[in-house]
């Protein structure tokens, strides 16, 4: 009998091969040790929506960890491991960190045109300090840092504010803070992600209302908000 729980379990478990930790991989797929181990021995729920989730984040065909005998599942892992070792190793003696560029915009209107304007071209950290994060993408080459160009999520997010995202979760698969595109303009929201399929995008500031996605693919989901940096005159 086909057991579609069993498969992910078992499918995860291939994945996890590739990686050289229980450590490593949970990092790589952002939980903890603990719910990595449990979805792998049985002892924690293994449902679709966090299925989607660990497809999304490793760049994995959507319902891969589903199928019986999926398409080389493990190959995409391997990639990402290998690219993960070749960052580390890339930085020269001496100069250790790691550069995050600014998010190019294609658009010129309305929202963009201050986020062109931002006095941040480059945001380097130590990458000593990056693997200690618990930052859940597994290609720190797909981090971008933005400045904020509303007050929306203040006093969180405020205008100005330096946010790093993670442009390789680019769609909505769990609850957080992301930076969307709509109407022209781009924004930053709370998602709370409904049971009947609609997306909630909320603002912290109290003078906005909330918005509600009948359609989720309605709007463009640019990355999913990690760090920011808090900017403020003395």
């Amino acid at each position: 009998m086909f057991d579609v729980t069993q498969n992910r379990r078992k499918n995860l478990a291939k994945i996890f091969e590739s990686f050289p930790s229980l450590a490593s991989f949970s990092k790589a797929i952002g939980r903890s040790p603990q719910q990595v181990s449990g979805m792998l021995n049985g002892a924690k729920p293994f449902g679709p929506r966090v299925a989607r989730d660990i497809e999304s984040i490793l760049k994995l065909p959507e319902g891969s960890l589903d199928m019986e005998d999926p398409p080389s599942v493990g190959a995409p892992i391997l990639e990402i491991t290998d690219r993960l070792e070749r960052e580390k190793q890339s930085v020269p003696s001496g100069h250790n960190v790691i550069s995050i560029p600014t998010l190019q915009m294609e658009n010129q209107k309305d929202g963009y045109e201050a986020l062109q304007t931002s006095f941040v071209e480059m945001l380097r950290v130590k990458t000593a300090w990056f693997f200690s994060q618990p930052v859940p993408t597994a290609n720190p080459q797909a981090l971008r840092v933005i400045t904020a160009a509303s007050d929306g999520m203040a006093p969180k997010i405020r205008r100005g504010d330096i946010v790093l995202i993670d442009t390789a979760q680019n769609t909505f698969t769990s609850n957080g803070i992301y930076a969307v595109e709509f109407a022209n303009s781009l924004f930053f929201n709370r998602v709370q992600l409904m049971p009947d399929g609609t997306v909630l995008l909320k603002f912290e500031n109290r003078d906005y209302d909330q918005i509600t996605l009948q359609h989720p693919g309605d709007v463009k989901v640019v990355g999913r908000a990690l760090t920011v940096l808090n900017v403020h005159n003395l």
